[in-house]
């Protein structure tokens, strides 16, 4: 009897640990370091064998001698909290398209998104161009593709409204992308090859702080992305008819815009209460432009690029770039240096391309003045 108890209570507080460090509903209630959920993350694999061999051991001796309640209940709480901080999250809630993604062209998606669609969007150096409807990338988060003989995967954190463009290879080596759940509301993501975690906003691994390798993306109007890449292709991704891609995406629905929810402007509070409304130089739902040079981060608002005539110069660190607005499309892109002719595909008026500079294109202002306390701000 003594090991019987034994095995139902380290059983339970194995799932209890994955639960509570890897599970995104319990951050609702219970405000735990990111250092925690780094460290269940780091032992899951030896924590999920010896949570279900202490199950097994547990069940098979519990059965002859444990009231049917008791056993009950017990099976219903590991299943529960098992099943959702080691399961769930990591592989069902969110599945990775990083390969088998589906891309159509732009007359294959017309009847299925409104003109007003926000897309992400990225271009390569070459001129292909590929858009990711916000609502067909949110269901996933990442999404790969070949282009050009490169592989890259343009990753979305729904509560930060911040898509990231990642190279698929580090220092040679395959990164394969998986979301693990949401800190501090900002997405966080692991390589299963490594088994290394990595910070989304910050586009480093965790431990090592070392960055992967990045490309720009924008974020623009569907109708946009017609008019200037008529060729282009889209991830084609609409609701299906499974009522497990329903009960998510409902429930996504529900939590970003709702009347209160997330995007909801009127609403000044994260999602999750395990950051506050600290910065309040401008609204807390508004969507800037950040950009992190040299460990210095600078923010910029629409309203501010429109008051300085659509194009704004300014440096940080040792680089030099221009903000650009083209309010014909309805975007901001950045660039390298001093470049205010510079036309909505990215040339100059010498024919040359201009070279466009990674950064937050209309990031949650509450999440970057969060995760870079000490940015700068043009408002």
């Amino acid at each position: 009897m003594p090991m019987l108890f034994f095995a139902l209570f380290f059983s339970l507080l194995i799932a209890f640990l994955g639960f509570l460090g890897l599970s995104d509903r319990i951050q609702l209630l219970v405000d735990l370091p990111r250092g925690f959920s780094y460290f269940i993350f780091s032992f899951r694999i030896p924590l999920i064998l010896l949570g279900m061999i202490a199950f097994l051991f547990a069940v098979y001796e519990g059965i002859p001698v444990l009231p049917k309640v008791f056993l009950a209940i017990y099976l219903l709480l590991f299943g529960y909290m098992f099943f959702v901080g080691y399961i769930l999250q990591p592989y069902l809630m969110y599945p990775s398209k990083q390969y088998g993604a589906r891309y159509v062209s732009i007359d294959n998606t017309r009847a299925q998104l409104s003109p007003e669609e926000s897309c992400l969007v990225y271009f390569s150096p070459e001129g292909a161009a590929v858009a990711f409807p916000i609502s067909w990338v949110t269901r996933t988060r990442i999404v790969g593709i070949s282009l050009e003989g490169k592989e890259f995967v343009m990753t979305y954190c729904i509560l930060a409204h911040l898509g990231r463009v990642y190279f698929s290879q580090v220092e040679g080596k395959k990164i394969k992308f998986r979301v693990l759940n949401q800190l501090e509301n900002n997405l966080v993501l692991f390589d299963e090859n490594s088994q290394q975690l990595i910070e989304h906003i910050y586009g480093v691994f965790a431990r090592s702080r070392k960055a992967l390798e990045q490309a720009p993306c924008i974020v623009m109007p569907f109708q946009s992305f017609q008019a200037l890449y008529p060729y282009g292709m889209v991830y084609f991704n609409p609701p299906g008819k499974g009522i497990w891609d329903k009960i998510v995406r409902n429930s996504l629905n529900r939590i970003l815009h709702k009347a209160g929810g997330h995007l909801d402007s009127s609403n000044s509070d994260a999602a999750y209460p395990t950051i506050g409304y600290i910065d309040q130089r401008i609204p807390s739902k508004e969507l800037v432009y950040g950009i992190h040079i040299a460990n210095q981060a600078i923010a910029f608002t629409l309203e501010y690029i429109r008051s300085q005539g659509d194009c704004v110069f300014d440096t940080l660190g040792n680089q030099s770039f221009t903000l650009k607005y083209f309010p014909e499309h309805k975007f901001v892109d950045v660039f390298e240096g001093d470049v205010p002719d510079v036309d909505a595909k990215g040339f100059l008026v010498d024919g040359h391309k201009a070279e466009r500079i990674p950064h937050a294109n209309q990031v949650v202002w509450l999440i970057w003045s969060h995760f870079y306390p000490h940015t700068e701000l043009r408002s």
